[in-house]
């Protein structure tokens, strides 16, 4: 799905029928979930499912569904989140910015969940973590997970394709790696473009601001940070995965309009100059219903 999508073509079929506009967006997408979903479930060897990508790509969403979508196949599926791996947030080091360094591999406790993959692997009854993100610490309680010979375990986080994941030992098992990301220009009318950078930003900045009480200079300031920890640390994995997904949703830019523009034009933080000017010519509809299992309901909120 590499390429652009015309805006001034998505306006018109929304002028035509938002309800399909809506609906075949979302069978696009599905049909990437099924498509994988299909391929793992007929090879009886994989054992282990690894989902990386970078911030604001939709992994989250997109591992619920293909959970879902294995499940429903016949598979018996578990979900391990590398989030609930990271370290108490009071020993995360700063970088020289004064933000911790969250999007690094150090912060996560990559002994512990070596020894997690190394149990699943070996069929051993294994301890998750499980992290509090309200306190910013591991909490005490944990979850054991067993797993069957023939279980899917799914794996998702931003480091999720990561090497060290396995650093120090060979995993004894088929493991399918998929990279999901945003992987499509948006083409405006004015000739401005929302590049896939742009749009995880504008994804994250209405996430951050609605669920972590962020203020849009805040996460302009981390979003630096994120995209430099990316080049490092993320995307150069993401390509070699076995399954390559693009987040982009064709209709997605009408739902940011209604919930996020005014906050986003009333902003006098630097950097989202280009961002405000491309969403501005994006026309007012009426919002559409959005299906409860979308991924776009990671980056939907309103005031």
């Amino acid at each position: 799905m590499n390429g652009t999508i015309k805006w001034k073509n998505i306006e018109d079929l929304a002028n035509k029928n938002i309800a399909s506009l809506v609906f075949n967006s979302e069978l696009n997408f599905n049909l990437q979930v099924h498509t994988i979903a299909d391929v793992i479930y007929n090879n009886k060897n994989i054992k282990l499912v690894l989902i990386a990508g970078p911030s604001a790509s939709g992994k989250t969403t997109f591992a619920n569904l293909l959970s879902e979508r294995l499940v429903f196949l016949g598979a018996n599926v578990h979900r391990i989140s590398l989030d609930d791996f990271f370290f108490n947030r009071d020993d995360i080091e700063f970088l020289p910015s004064g933000v911790r360094d969250f999007d690094s591999p150090k912060a996560l406790d990559m002994n512990a969940l070596r020894n997690v993959l190394q149990g699943i692997i070996n069929g051993d009854a294994v301890e998750i973590p499980q992290f509090d993100f309200a306190t910013g610490t591991r909490g005490k309680a944990s979850n054991i997970l067993y797993t069957e010979q023939e279980d899917v375990v799914i794996i998702e986080g931003i480091h999720a394709l990561n090497p060290l994941l396995f650093e120090g030992f060979n995993p004894k098992c088929q493991v399918h790696k998929i990279a999901i990301a945003p992987r499509r220009n948006f083409s405006m009318p004015d000739n401005r473009k929302i590049a896939p950078n742009d749009l995880r930003l504008l994804r994250r900045l209405i996430r951050d601001y609605f669920t972590r009480g962020h203020t849009l200079q805040a996460t302009v300031a981390q979003w630096k940070e994120v995209l430099l920890a990316e080049k490092q640390y993320v995307l150069p994995y993401l390509e070699a995965a076995d399954s390559l997904v693009d987040s982009v949703y064709e209709y997605e830019l009408i739902i940011y309009k209604h919930c996020f523009y005014n906050k986003l034009a009333s902003s006098e933080v630097k950097g989202l100059e280009e961002l405000k000017a491309a969403l501005a010519t994006v026309a007012d509809f009426e919002i559409p219903s959005i299906p409860f299992s979308s991924l776009i309901n990671e980056f939907v909120f309103y005031d």
